[in-house]
């Protein structure tokens, strides 16, 4: 994609824009900078960063230096990240937070936006292909009893997007990510538009705001939407909005039941089409 279209939109954050060019360049800096420190034995690497273009960049970064990643929503109870970051016995984290977040972690913590001050020249070593690596660890909620991590292999993803690009992101798709970064459905709409020349688009609120996410899908072109039910029902709930979700050609829903009454209004006049679907971890 990068010798393909190097101008393309990789991703884009209301009017902030990263070409497939620079997303290339950046993360190419920032996996030399990983490669120089001391990782774990499973290389995992904690990235805990808001929804941007830039979290894009840290994850290719991640991937290039042959580690494994574990998303980290920043809104997370600083327990709660300090636990993940011990049960998986992470020893770096790269972060767009205030560093103090990680108070009393005893390893390396990297401010994205600061990298030019760790010195780390010369070219990253690529990573050796091998399917049965992990890709990321994932950790679950916790709602019944401690967080438990889920490690995903690089074959398994791999073939969830080799059906996945190839039925729902033909063309220059255009994904908006509205789910937490830590949850499994958004590493695939992450990863899955960077397979095929597609855009990754972020709402420019951190927090839900149906209004936000409905102008982004307009402002944007938005053709694929991938979220739980509850996410896409107020969305729909107004038809003062049909005409600004028009651009979307998939909608897929999952993690819950889907209750037909809440998108049958939506669907009759909608040209997009509606999959109901499972979580990709599963």
């Amino acid at each position: 994609c990068v010798a393909k279209s190097p101008n393309a939109l990789v991703s884009q954050q209301g009017h902030t824009t990263l070409s497939y060019w620079q997303c290339d360049q950046d993360s190419d800096q920032l996996a030399r900078l990983i490669q120089s420190f001391t990782l774990s034995d499973t290389k995992t690497v904690a990235i805990c960063m808001q929804p941007s273009p830039t979290l894009i960049v840290a994850i290719l970064a991640v991937l290039k230096a042959g580690g494994c990643y574990i998303p980290i929503d920043t809104k997370y109870p600083q327990d709660r990240i300090q636990y993940i970051l011990t049960d998986s016995a992470c020893r770096l984290v790269l972060t767009d937070q205030d560093v103090a977040l990680f108070k009393g972690f005893e390893h390396s913590v990297v401010d994205v936006h600061d990298c030019a001050s760790h010195s780390a020249g010369g070219a990253y070593t690529a990573a050796i292909d091998d399917d049965q690596s992990l890709i990321y660890q994932i950790y679950t909620s916790g709602s019944t009893g401690l967080p438990k991590g889920v490690g995903v292999k690089h074959q398994g993803v791999n073939n969830l997007l080799r059906w996945y690009t190839r039925k729902f992101l033909q063309g220059h798709a255009s994904t908006l990510i509205i789910s937490a970064i830590g949850f499994d459905l958004t590493q695939k709409n992450v990863l899955g538009p960077l397979c095929v020349g597609g855009r990754v688009v972020f709402p420019e609120s951190q927090e839900y705001d149906p209004k936000a996410i409905v102008n982004s899908i307009e402002q944007h072109s938005v053709t694929v939407l991938n979220c739980a039910p509850s996410a896409f029902y107020p969305l729909v709930q107004d038809e003062g909005n049909d005409a600004a979700l028009s651009s979307l050609q998939w909608v897929l829903l999952g993690g819950e039941p889907i209750q037909k009454h809440q998108v049958a209004r939506w669907l009759a006049q909608a040209t997009g089409q509606l999959v109901n679907s499972y979580g990709p971890t599963e």
